[in-house]
């Protein structure tokens, strides 16, 4: 039974399994037996014509590279730290690949993770576990939750402007104040919705059905449209399996068979840790997708009305968020490139083994060639304490600016800034 060697990386686990499994290919194959015996044979004709002893020092390290470093085989467990299932396997890999690999990526973890349980941050804000900023994305991505069924988000903007403005103006229900501040919309809004004004539901708007689940367009008053479609709709829409849920999952998490618990979880955590505050991850999407419909819908209301200071304030206010976001654009490239590019590099390394190896076969470079090549890897492990640091002195700063907040019309924009801004 080959023995197996653990390698560990951050991201990128089966692209770094193809990597290994290349170098594997080649070193067993006919082209590299090929371009051995070249080598071979170009340095004995050239050491013939000059100093014997020359010859007995390629011999010994010819049978130093044969019998230590490419003959031994190894079995390599690739492990992914970003994803828990993510365990790959590969076979017949050179003793001399497999073990510097073993050994410097083993450091660089135990650094990560002994500065990570120092820190001691939930798992959504670790970087050994989740990668640079995770969690401070996770809350800056929910805040932008909108619906994603076409048919709700109709329904819901034409909620907005015909049964909550007029509640607000007409019947002194809440206020504009207390709607921007609240921190469950979705409450506020449903509760007592008039039963006599109502909306209009276009033709061929799926989601207005009867108890038969016949699609009914035409007058719904808004209590009736409230407790039949809206409100179950949304909690539908926003819970494990709905519509907008399982889009967000996948954008965060994939394919993964476990992404909606894990999201449930780290959604969770990452409020907690930045808001101070125990909700369930289904909560706070209802909260943000019925929060930009709000907004949305008071958008629409205010250009119908000819409302032109509001319209200015939502294009100035557009125009401001697109300017920052701009000036973000490098900082933003950078958190997400980096930490690739570090494995990126570290596969380019795996990758050229082969080629290190042919030049070490000149005794003259050879311990040149393989301390190069061990310091190479050992020098890219190094990058994951620094990460782990860096990741947590944002994430600490950004806790200071959030603390206190709360999701709601009123911070929205403040939020969304300051995760950009992290």
């Amino acid at each position: 039974m080959a023995v197996i060697d653990t390698v560990y990386v951050l991201g990128g686990g089966e692209y770094m399994m193809q990597v290994f499994n290349g170098v594997a290919a080649l070193i067993g194959s006919d082209t590299w037996s090929s371009m051995f015996r070249i080598v071979l044979s170009v340095l004995i004709s050239f050491m013939k014509a000059h100093d014997p002893k020359e010859l007995i020092k390629f011999a010994a390290m010819i049978v130093f590279m044969s019998s230590v470093l490419l003959v031994p085989k190894r079995t390599v467990q690739i492990i992914d730290r970003t994803n828990p299932t993510g365990v790959y396997l590969v076979d017949n890999v050179p003793l001399g690949l497999a073990a510097p690999a073993k050994f410097s990526t083993s450091i660089g973890t135990g650094l990560s993770e002994l500065y990570d349980m120092i820190f001691h941050t939930p798992d959504s804000l670790t970087y050994s576990k989740t990668g640079m900023l995770f969690g401070a994305n996770l809350m800056g991505n929910l805040s932008d939750a909108m619906t994603v069924d076409g048919d709700l988000a109709e329904l819901m903007g034409l909620y907005t402007q015909n049964c909550v403005i007029g509640d607000i103006l007409i019947n002194h229900k809440y206020s504009f104040q207390e709607l921007m501040n609240s921190s469950d919309p979705y409450t506020l809004i449903f509760q007592k919705p008039s039963p006599l004004r109502g909306i209009i539901v276009p033709r061929g708007n799926r989601a207005a059905q009867d108890a038969n689940g016949v699609a009914q367009s035409g007058f719904w008053t808004c209590a009736d449209i409230a407790k039949y479609v809206l409100m179950p709709k949304l909690n539908i829409d926003t819970s494990t399996g709905g519509k907008t849920w399982n889009y967000k999952v996948q954008e965060v998490f994939g394919g993964r068979p476990d992404a909606s618990v894990l999201y449930d979880n780290m959604v969770g955590d990452s409020y907690n840790f930045y808001y101070q505050g125990a909700e369930a991850a289904s909560k706070l999407m209802r909260k943000s997708v019925v929060a930009n419909a709000l907004k949305n819908g008071l958008g629409a209301y205010s250009a119908q009305s000819g409302d032109t200071a509001s319209l200015v304030n939502l294009a100035s206010t557009s125009s401001y968020i697109k300017m920052r976001l701009s000036w973000a654009t490098s900082s933003q490239v950078a958190v997400s490139f980096v930490p690739i590019l570090n494995t990126i590099l570290l596969s380019l390394v795996i990758a050229l083994f082969p080629i290190f190896i042919l030049l070490a076969v000149i005794h003259s470079l050879s311990v040149k060639m393989l301390f190069n090549y061990i310091m190479s890897i050992i020098y890219l492990q190094s990058w994951a304490p620094m990460f782990v640091i860096l990741n947590y002195a944002t994430s600490f700063y950004l806790r200071g600016k959030t603390n206190g907040l709360d999701f709601n019309l009123a911070n929205q924009a403040t939020i969304q800034q300051m995760h950009s801004d992290i």
